[in-house]
């Protein structure tokens, strides 16, 4: 008989339990359709660089945005892309909407974009020639990049802009492949890029722990690399290179996915992945 009492005290429970949890499903299903539960969503990760610069008599200045990798954007979000960028200039006073000039529609890795001010004031384009631009006005200035999807902010700087400023010579651009190298685990460790099959290294060295190198290699066309991680012996296998990019200086940063990957036997791998 005791058996028989224990029975249906543990199918009580066990329907308690059912309702509880059909109800706290409810209540979060419920929450999210009307708004109360607000999901944030991924915003893009964009690296630019940025300089100041100046063309022709050196007096009428830019702003150049360089794309050193990251995701792949568009400057209107009506285009329906996962990631939807809008670039402004804040200054003491008013803040300005840049706008795109006709053709201009993405910010994508290894690309530059150049901010500059006009008649209507700040403009955005990809190539400068034949555009008339007005010296940039003096005083500070913050530029802003949004995901205007996510309606949060990618990327802040703070600059002051003088008159005339540093003349650059116009861009130019020797084409190669760029390469990430992603040290997800928490130690430091030392690695061999080569191309294959000649195993030419590429580059070679330490790497810090949760940090990515991001280097350029010019070599044409688009080649095959392979990624060996020297403290286990394991070769991460080939990789196709992706679309040429112009040279850029090798440069390391943070991993923005920090945390030790899963499962164990994995965190000695090095990820390779293309800008």
């Amino acid at each position: 008989m005791q058996r028989h009492r224990d029975s249906a005290v543990n199918e009580v429970i066990a329907s308690i339990l059912i309702v509880a949890l059909v109800i706290a499903l409810a209540v979060i299903i419920g929450g999210i359709v009307f708004g109360l539960i607000v999901i944030q969503p991924k915003s893009a990760y964009i690296p630019p660089e940025v300089k100041v610069v100046s063309y022709t008599n050196g007096t009428p200045q830019a702003i150049s945005l360089y794309s050193r990798g990251g995701d792949m954007a568009v400057l209107d979000s009506k285009g329906g892309a996962n990631y939807a960028l809008g670039i402004y200039v804040d200054t003491p006073t008013l803040s300005y909407t840049a706008v795109p000039d006709a053709g201009v529609r993405t910010f994508n890795p290894g690309q530059t974009l150049y901010l500059y001010y006009s008649t209507s004031g700040y403009r955005i384009t990809d190539d400068l020639t034949g555009k008339q631009v007005l010296p940039l006005p003096g005083g500070s200035m913050t530029l802003r990049i949004v995901d205007e999807n996510a309606k949060l902010l990618v990327y802040n700087q703070g600059m002051t802009i003088s008159g005339g400023g540093t003349v650059s010579p116009t861009p130019t651009c020797t084409m190669g492949t760029s390469w990430v190298i992603r040290n997800k685990y928490n130690a430091d460790l030392h690695y061999r890029l080569e191309i294959d099959p000649s195993g030419l290294v590429i580059s070679q060295g330490p790497i810090p722990k949760k940090m990515e190198i991001h280097l350029w290699y010019a070599m044409l066309p688009p080649y095959k690399a392979k990624l060996i991680t020297t403290e286990s012996g394991m070769s991460s296998g080939s990789e196709y290179a992706g679309p040429l990019t112009c040279q850029f200086t090798t440069y390391q940063q943070n991993f923005p996915g920090q945390g030790d990957p899963q499962p164990p036997q994995n965190r000695y791998q090095l990820q390779l992945s293309l800008l």
